[in-house]
Formats: C-alpha cells, structure tokens, sequence
C-alpha cells in the first residue's frame, strides 16, 4: 500500500515539473511573439496578447 502511495507521489510530482516547464516554454514562447510584433510594427504596435 506505501509503495502504491509512494509511486503516486513521484507520478504526481513528474508531472507538476512537467506542468511547469510547459508553462514557462508558453510564456517563453509568449515574449517571443510580443517582441516580434513590436518589431514588426515598428515599435509603435503593441499587440495585447496577454488579452487574447
């Protein structure tokens, strides 16, 4: 029975780091767009992807 509990544990830790790292790749990927799209207009173009 702890060996059950200790294996759900570690599952649910695996996938809280998955969780996180997917997370800040997004945010990552995020940036990324908004510095484009600043680029892309100029400097003068701020698109509200955080409103999307």
């Amino acid at each position: 029975m702890t060996r059950i509990a200790l294996q759900l544990f570690v599952l649910g830790e695996m996938g809280r780091t998955v969780s996180a790292a997917l997370v800040s790749v997004s945010d990552s990927v995020g940036d990324a767009l908004v510095k484009v799209g600043r680029n892309v207009g100029g400097g003068d173009l701020k698109i509200p992807l955080y409103a999307v």
